[in-house]
């Protein structure tokens, strides 16, 4: 693999579910020091913004895709937030 993260990685569930990790992950202890926000809608804001840049940046972004970018992005949050409590919330503790 030469690669780490590449389009049709991201472009499939489980690299969906990598990318909005490493971006949390990333991002919630810089927004945790301005404004507390439940992880959920951050993890939830983010799954939209991965789902729909993907869409935009291959074309295939329309209007009719809106409403299952929206369901879609709530498995992704539900997966993401899952694969956090099965493995990193462990090593945490």
């Amino acid at each position: 693999m030469n690669e780490y993260l590449s389009l049709e990685s991201i472009g499939t569930f489980a690299g969906m579910v990598v990318a909005i990790n490493l971006i949390v992950q990333f991002l919630k202890p810089l927004l945790d020091k301005v404004k507390k926000i439940p992880t959920r809608y951050l993890v939830w804001a983010i799954a939209v913004i991965v789902s729909t840049a993907y869409q935009a940046i291959t074309g295939t972004f329309t209007a009719a895709v809106i409403y299952l970018l929206l369901l879609n992005s709530i498995l992704l949050t539900l997966t993401a937030m899952g694969s956090y409590e099965a493995t990193i919330k462990k090593i945490v503790k």
